[in-house]
């Protein structure tokens, strides 16, 4: 990215950061691509993915808007772009990240993206619901560990547990742990919810669990059909994880 100060070379308004920002947007709105993921809105999204193309940080000064990009760094932009409309890769899985709670977490498709009303009750209606504050946590079905280490960051005497029944989940889940260096109060185990646990032995027990149909998956937006089936379906009718003794406690304690 380039400043340019010289009167015979001036700074083409087509070029600058503010309008690739716009311009980006503009074309995702046409696109009409689903912005449930990272953002609510197009523009939001676009400012994220071009900070991203050019490397820049989320708290990018409004003053650098001003800046011509160099074609390169255009290039950049287009070849992101172009991942987003033409093949409906969800914007936090190109980007490599996702905000929750707060605190930013590793996201790719081995996990669904970091989303969950679970956020907001974090961490005063939990502290509201419980009479005091949690000291042992179980994240079922943690998938990339946001819920289960937000909750840790939220809760810093607490030890967390996080289970998950894919392997290449509570792998991102590892790297998140290490992300937010809690590595020495959150666990991440293969198992089936309560598997391996015993229930009476959290004081608080937390869970995203899938509730989809298997025959709504194919029918869904395309940036949902990126991430991996086992975090979004469950069963024929959509209940397995309630008919399952282990998980359904799990459910109960994330519908309570």
């Amino acid at each position: 990215m380039t400043h340019s100060t010289a009167v015979s070379h001036p700074i083409s308004a087509a070029t600058t950061l503010f309008s690739v920002i716009r311009r980006s947007a503009s074309q995702l709105a046409a696109a009409k691509v689903l912005t449930a993921h990272s953002a609510d809105n197009v523009m939001d999204e676009a400012r994220q993915l071009v900070l991203h193309a050019l490397s820049l940080p989320e708290n990018t000064p409004a003053l650098l808007g001003i800046a011509a990009l160099t074609p390169n760094e255009l290039a950049a932009v287009e070849r992101l772009l172009h991942a987003r409309i033409e093949q409906r890769i969800p914007a936090s899985y190109l980007i490599g990240r996702a905000q929750f709670a707060g605190f930013w977490f590793n996201c790719d498709a081995r996990a669904l993206v970091p989303r969950s009303p679970i956020a907001e009750l974090l961490p005063n209606r939990i502290m509201q619901e419980l009479g005091m504050e949690p000291l042992r946590i179980l994240d079922c079905c943690t998938g990339s560990g946001c819920i289960g280490i937000a909750a840790a960051l939220h809760f810093p005497r607490a030890r967390v547990s996080l289970s998950d029944l894919s392997p290449e989940a509570l792998s991102l889940a590892q790297e998140n742990i290490a992300l937010h260096d809690v590595q020495s109060r959150v666990t991440a185990t293969l198992a089936d919810g309560l598997q391996g646990f015993a229930a009476h032995s959290f004081d608080l027990i937390l869970s995203n669990p899938p509730y989809l149909r298997d025959d709504e998956y194919p029918q869904m937006e395309p940036e949902y059909r990126h991430e991996p089936k086992l975090g979004l379906t469950s069963g024929s009718d959509g209940l397995a994880h309630y008919g399952n003794r282990r998980s359904r406690i799990c459910v109960k304690a994330a519908s309570a």
